[in-house]
């Protein structure tokens, strides 16, 4: 850690940055196993729309997006569909040359009622994951991302949500049958050859997938925080409790029994002759907590908040067979005070309230996680920025990346890296306004056109990471570091250009 922050002293000023040919040392290193994007089922399509053109509500999140409709705070024109439209998602990832993409399935959707399982959406799914695998990408399936079963819920008159559904006492069984049901279709041999035919796999590509399996990597249960925070204690996120702190504690010890019996269910696919073992993990935004007391070894108040807030992750680490690696999510830095005052150097992207953009902070939080579980290989499944103007967002993606790597040459396990996200979509309590995305979903189906001279978009950034951290011959690593140079030199001109002329406003 004191390696980490000595480069951090070093480089980490949003005034002066370091030089570009020192920044692309970073990058000239050890390779990443996987350089990736992705999205999430009903964040990627909100509301699916019945044969009578209304939405088919099944989940809390549907309940959410429609009242939100309803009282025209979101427009759903403006919806993205992935189930629709995964073809495009996926073709415009192969573009940026990168060899990974996750989506995940929906509870709901899948389980619209109880004891009922949709194989013909289950179907959609496969076929999304052929697609991914047609493409050269490795796909990464998230069994749970947050909407739970209207029928798990516990409904008032007036329609408002009084438990929701991890409180149910019947939520595992439900869950389990959920699980069981995903699990014995991707090992279903004819119904993934079928798919995989449909999207021009030869018989022996086939044979091959199949026996080795479709899926390698699972994460279960995605952001247990993000559930219980929001859910249960701010009362922004279904089912939009406050302080409820045992509530809280209560769901937790749900969401870990969840994921210890999805860890369980899916090592049922490593069993088959041939078949690889598949690799499982739930995902955690760990926090970085700074700007606290702090008294040295003995009192230390930033590190005494951290442990607090990601006690939680023990729950899920009892014991180490329950993940089979570490999967981190980082977006921002939490900083006391978290009102910032007018000398404060802190930088923001559209969602202030997420906390301030700080781009060391992965490499803290990336040695903090390691230091923790040394034998644990990491992956980051994800990492972005809102930043509506994408002038910012560039050079955050660079930075945070580099400082990724500067923890894999210091030890790290380091395996991949995935981009938050593709394409804009729904961000839970904030709609479709604050855009994560790449692209909007219109703009997939448009050849892609570097930017002018001068300038420089996310898109192209995250292609010029993939092309050099993922391995290659030395002429063209070469090639692309020249281009990453490029690159860089325009993403932080741009970036010092669009602080200074906030700053002046």
């Amino acid at each position: 850690m004191e390696e980490i922050n000595s480069l951090i002293e070093k480089d980490d000023n949003p005034d002066l940055g370091p030089e570009a040919s020192e920044v692309i040392k970073s990058f000239d290193g050890p390779k990443l196993e996987y350089v990736g994007t992705g999205t999430a089922d009903f964040q990627a399509q909100p509301l699916i729309l019945g044969q009578n053109g209304q939405p088919i509500i099944l989940s809390d999140w549907e309940m959410h997006a429609k009242h939100e409709v309803d009282t025209d705070k979101q427009h759903p024109e403006n919806f993205p569909h992935f189930l629709e439209e995964y073809e495009l998602y996926i073709k415009r990832a192969e573009e940026l040359g990168l060899n990974m993409f996750r989506f995940s399935l929906d509870f709901a959707r899948l389980c619209p009622s109880e004891n009922e399982f949709n194989e013909k959406m289950m179907g959609e799914y496969v076929r999304a994951l052929a697609t991914v695998k047609s493409h050269g990408m490795e796909p990464v399936l998230c069994i749970y991302h947050w909407p739970m079963p209207k029928y798990l819920l516990d409904i008032d008159n007036k329609g408002h949500i009084k438990a929701g559904g991890w409180e149910n006492p019947k939520v595992q069984e439900h869950f389990k049958f959920y699980v069981e049901n995903v699990v014995s279709y991707l090992g279903n041999d004819k119904k993934i050859s079928s798919a995989l035919s449909e999207v021009g796999f030869s018989p022996e590509d086939q044979d091959k997938i199949v026996e080795e399996g479709l899926v390698q990597y699972f994460l279960t249960i995605n952001e247990p925080t993000s559930i219980l925070g929001p859910g249960y204690l701010l009362g922004t996120f279904p089912p939009y409790k406050k302080g409820n702190i045992l509530g809280a504690i209560s769901v937790l010890e749900q969401l870990a029994t969840a994921h210890n019996n999805a860890m369980e269910e899916l090592s049922e696919l490593g069993k088959r002759k041939g078949a690889k073992v598949p690799q499982v993990a739930a995902t955690h935004n760990w926090a970085l907590i700074e700007g606290l007391p702090n008294f040295g070894n003995k009192l230390d108040f930033n590190k005494l908040v951290s442990e607090v807030s990601n006690y939680y992750v023990t729950r899920f680490m009892e014991d180490t067979s329950q993940s089979d690696f570490m999967a981190l999510q980082y977006y921002h830095r939490l900083k006391f005070p978290l009102v910032h005052g007018s000398s404060d150097q802190r930088i923001y992207g559209d969602m202030p309230d997420f906390g301030d953009i700080y781009m060391p902070g992965i490499s803290k939080v990336l040695m903090e996680m390691h230091d923790q579980y040394p034998n644990k290989p990491i992956m980051v499944t994800e990492f972005g920025f809102s930043d509506k103007s994408d002038l910012l967002r560039p050079y955050w993606l660079l930075e945070t990346t580099r400082y990724a790597l500067e923890t894999k040459k210091m030890g790290v396990p380091l395996r991949g890296m995935l981009q938050w996200s593709l394409v804009n979509n729904y961000e839970w309590a904030h709609g479709m306004d604050v855009p994560f995305g790449l692209f909007n979903e219109k703009q997939l189906s448009q050849p892609l056109i570097p930017s002018q001279e001068n300038s420089v978009t996310s898109w192209e950034v995250l292609k010029s990471i993939a092309s050099v951290l993922l391995p290659q011959d030395e002429k063209s690593q070469q090639d692309n570091l020249k281009e990453l140079d490029r690159i860089y030199t325009i993403a932080y001109e741009q970036f010092t250009n669009e602080v200074e002329r906030r700053q002046k406003k």
